[in-house]
């Protein structure tokens, strides 16, 4: 890429009228709600880890229960500093729970394969839909991809 101009100018000689503004109003209404890290040992190393890393101190999330998992999170950004209105999104540290022992049938977002693996690593990320899950996996269906039933969680 000596001389990237030609390359640039030609790409965007081919984008429609009005490509640029209709995409920017797509990224507008997505809105990452978390991002899920997931981590092999114990939650209170990866805590301890990351508020080491970081001077952050994750706070102590909940339980998963049934799904052998529990969490710590740690917000990203806030109403306190103007960035993104009343509420930003958050990282999980995500764990498996020894309260959850044995097992269950179902272990949530991989995590066995994290534990087994011994390394830690991003699982997943969640957004928050502007016009309602279902209708999000409604479009999806009918795009060709069947994302499942819909299940509600709260936090």
């Amino acid at each position: 890429f000596a001389d990237q101009a030609p390359l640039v100018s030609h790409s965007l000689d081919k984008l429609p009228p009005g490509a640029m503004q209709l995409d920017e109003q797509r990224t507008r209404r997505l809105r990452v709600d978390h991002l899920v890290y997931g981590v092999p040992g114990s939650l209170d190393e990866a805590c301890a880890a990351f508020e080491a890393a970081t001077g952050v101190a994750p706070t102590k999330g909940g339980v998963h229960k049934g799904l052998g998992t529990h969490n710590a999170i740690v917000a990203l950004g806030g109403a306190e500093d103007g960035s993104c209105g009343a509420s930003c999104g958050y990282l999980e540290l995500l764990a498996l729970d020894p309260a959850q022992q044995p097992r269950p049938e179902r272990v949530w977002m991989a995590m066995e394969s994290i534990a087994a693996r011994g390394e830690p690593r991003l699982v997943t990320w969640a957004h928050t839909p502007a016009r309602g899950l279902e209708a999000c996996a409604a479009a999806a269906a009918a795009a060709g991809y069947q994302p499942g039933d819909v299940q509600s969680f709260s936090r």
